[in-house]
């Protein structure tokens, strides 16, 4: 009996699945628990795939944000005063996973802002509703009037 059907004979009995290279260095490939373990991992590539881009996005939106590097203590103005510099920097570095993330966070905090200042120009529309409902039609021509008269005057000191 050669060293490989004794190889062979040997794997067969411990369940292994055998595939010589070549007539005296037989290989070994994975057992059926390590075969499982493989197929498992494989199954939970996507979630873990996931969770990759959710802490790329997090650490981009650290990166982003107006609070002072998690890693020097620098504020976000003073980037370019990193000792370590691009591409060294570790907060310019993270900002580089998800580019779009900046230019969300401003858009984000503009939309705030605007939203704001739509709510408050929504309150000051129903005060006027609600004193125009007890006006007269004469009274809303005259205001009307008015408002046309100062519209002219600022027009001509501009």
């Amino acid at each position: 009996m050669t060293k490989n059907e004794e190889f062979q004979k040997w794997a067969a009995s411990e369940g292994r699945s055998i595939k010589p290279s070549s007539e005296y260095s037989p290989q070994v490939y994975a057992s059926a628990a390590t075969n499982n373990a493989l197929a498992g991992w494989e199954a939970r590539q996507p979630a873990i795939d996931a969770l990759k881009k959710e802490n790329d996005h997090l650490r981009a939106s650290l990166a982003y944000s107006g609070g002072p590097c998690i890693y020097c203590n620098l504020p976000k103005e003073d980037w370019s005063g990193c000792e370590k510099g691009f591409p060294a920097c570790y907060r310019k570095a993270d900002s580089m996973l998800c580019p779009h993330v900046g230019a969300d966070i401003e858009t984000t905090a503009e939309v705030l802002k605007l939203t704001a200042e739509i709510e408050t120009l929504g309150e000051a529309v129903d005060a006027l509703v609600d004193y125009f409902d007890g006006v007269s039609r004469a009274d809303y021509d005259k205001v009307c009037n008015f408002v046309d008269k100062l519209k002219d005057a600022r027009g001509k000191n501009e």
